[in-house]
């Protein structure tokens, strides 16, 4: 959840310790080691305005855990993390798929030059790497060296969206999808977890304090949406798995993988699509030209 839009932010560099990212933040709301004290505080902080906040990060990685090893049982073997952050606490995605497919392809991409520099350092193994590109921009990965030599493209992918779009405007979140649709070939997955507005645990003001602290601290804008409006925004042109939109704990909560915890706490709504595309274009084709 890094992928903050770049002429918003306002605070420190990813590489200061003086303010949080959300990287950083996300990971000191978790099990994550790599963070300032500066993370911890504000983490702290969080917590305390909405009680329970720490509990959303550990139910979003078990969604998603969960939601990779679905894609794995179905047999997808590619697989890209869009804003995956960092990958420090483990099981992380990729060992989630290859202990279900052992030859399965993972590409981590974030645009948080830290993150990528201990990312690379932390990842092991073949068919796994770290790509520093802004996941708004689907059309220049999908044209990077990096990408290419590891994605199959003309093959189905499983492209996982966790907490990371609401970071980015209706009209950001509108092309990426697009631009998948574009590149996806049919029968590939999107997986998405997004931070939701509607919480009824707790009252709107609780909400509206948590968003104001956490975008002052990291500098990133945050756009909390109804799950309808997530729905409206996410789902045109895919067909949802079962459950359908719902909440990260009610993702196939019994799942063998990891049981779902399921606390009067903030959450993300969770779905997970096939991608039904009509057309689409291989990068260097003859079909990339016409466009």
């Amino acid at each position: 959840m890094t992928n903050e839009p770049q002429e918003k932010i306002t605070g420190a560099s990813p590489l200061s310790a003086e303010a949080s990212t959300p990287a950083r933040l996300y990971g000191a709301l978790g099990d994550g080691k790599d963070h300032f004290k500066v993370d911890q505080t504000n983490a702290a902080a969080l917590d305390e305005i909405l009680p329970g906040m720490r509990l959303i990060v550990a139910d979003n990685r078990a969604c998603l855990r969960r939601m990779v090893a679905t894609a794995a049982d179905l047999g997808i073997r590619q697989y890209i993390d869009l804003g995956s952050g960092l990958p420090d606490q483990p099981p992380n995605l990729h060992e989630v798929a290859q202990r279900t497919v052992k030859d399965a392809r993972f590409i981590y991409v974030d645009n948080d030059p830290m993150v990528c520099t201990h990312g690379r350092a932390l990842l092991q193994g073949s068919g796994v790497t770290m790509i520093e590109a802004d996941a708004r921009d689907i059309c220049a990965l999908y044209r990077t060296y990096e990408l290419l030599s590891v994605i199959e493209t003309g093959r189905p992918v499983c492209v996982v969206l966790g907490a990371i779009l609401h970071f980015f405007t209706d009209d950001e979140v509108k092309q990426v999808m697009e631009e998948l649709h574009d590149f996806l070939a049919p029968g590939s997955l999107v997986l998405v977890t997004h931070a939701t507005s509607d919480q009824p645990h707790y009252r709107p003001e609780q909400v509206q304090a948590a968003r104001d602290f956490y975008e002052k601290q990291t500098g990133a804008q945050l756009y909390l949406r109804s799950v309808q409006e997530i729905a409206d925004l996410v789902l045109p042109g895919c067909v949802p798995l079962r459950p359908g939109l719902v909440t990260t704990a009610a993702w196939h909560p019994d799942y063998e993988y990891e049981s779902a915890m399921i606390p009067p706490a903030p959450y993300f709504t969770a779905v997970a699509a096939e991608v039904r595309a009509q057309q689409y274009y291989l990068p260097g084709t003859a079909q990339e030209a016409e466009q």
